[in-house]
């Protein structure tokens, strides 16, 4: 019997792997032949497809992995007795960006809570390269960074000072001068003491959007980015996002604006109908 394997796709419960080749990457049971310790595609995925014949004395079943690195599927949630979203499957694999469209109180941002799993949804499943991101917990929190439409910066500390709190908690740790240059990055140079009680919203989303240079997280979710925004600052955000995506990372996003952004494989879903 032949078993074709995508140079997309991962399998795992596999025990021989003479039988199958030194070229592809597998999970579950056993990692990459190459010993690199990922659990899904690594970069010795090279070939563009890949047959092998199962052995004589092979009993257990393969079972293929989709090429998408985070995926939701059959997801359900209701507030009361309405139902935001049922039956909402996607997905989004690195250098990718994924819009979520739809109108006011469609459950744009509940999905993304759901995504960055700040929320349980009701029903359906949410799995990180083939394993669910409940098992994960902060395995999984680790991978990403999550930004809602709120600020999440505190009146009474400086821009400096809410910038290293927001990095310290997503587990990221700073010098000044590094900080600093991110605020200066996002127009903020000689802010950095000012009281965010004192600065304009355009001012204080620019301070939790510094995150963004600073942030080593693989997945970005993010609630409105470019609300508050002048079209300087637009036109950076854009930037940043592009650098991140070509690097290999991962952006979900909603907005009510249109953001081209070049050589990014987009992806999009709307809620509501």
């Amino acid at each position: 019997m032949i078993f074709p394997v995508s140079n997309r796709d991962c399998c795992g419960e596999i025990d021989d792997w003479s039988a199958l080749g030194p070229n592809m990457c597998f999970v579950v049971a056993g990692a990459c032949p190459y010993n690199c310790s990922q659990r899904g595609r690594c970069s010795h995925v090279k070939e563009p497809a890949f047959q092998a014949s199962k052995p004589d004395n092979y009993q257990k079943t393969l079972t293929f992995m989709s090429s998408q690195l985070l995926e939701f599927t059959d997801l359900e949630v209701q507030r009361g007795d309405r139902v935001l979203f049922s039956s909402l499957s996607g997905g989004v694999s690195e250098q990718e960006i994924l819009f979520v469209e739809g109108e006011n109180g469609s459950g744009k941002s509940t999905l993304l809570r759901c995504l960055s799993s700040l929320y349980t949804p009701d029903a359906g499943e949410i799995t990180w390269q083939g394993e669910a991101i409940r098992r994960l917990g902060e395995e999984y929190r680790q991978q990403l960074l999550y930004l809602g439409h709120l600020n999440g910066i505190k009146a009474n500390l400086t821009a400096l000072e809410n910038l290293k709190f927001l990095c310290a908690i997503d587990g990221e740790f700073h010098s000044t001068e590094a900080l600093e240059d991110a605020l200066g990055k996002l127009g903020l140079a000689g802010y950095e003491d000012v009281p965010s009680q004192a600065m304009s919203q355009g001012q204080k989303r620019r301070v939790a959007l510094a995150r963004l240079l600073l942030s080593r997280a693989k997945i970005w979710i993010l609630d409105e980015p470019f609300v508050a925004l002048d079209v300087a600052a637009v036109s950076l955000l854009q930037e940043i996002i592009s650098r991140h995506l070509e690097s290999g990372g991962i952006c979900i996003l909603t907005t009510h604006q249109e953001t081209p952004l070049t050589n990014a494989s987009v992806r999009k879903i709307r809620l509501g109908g």
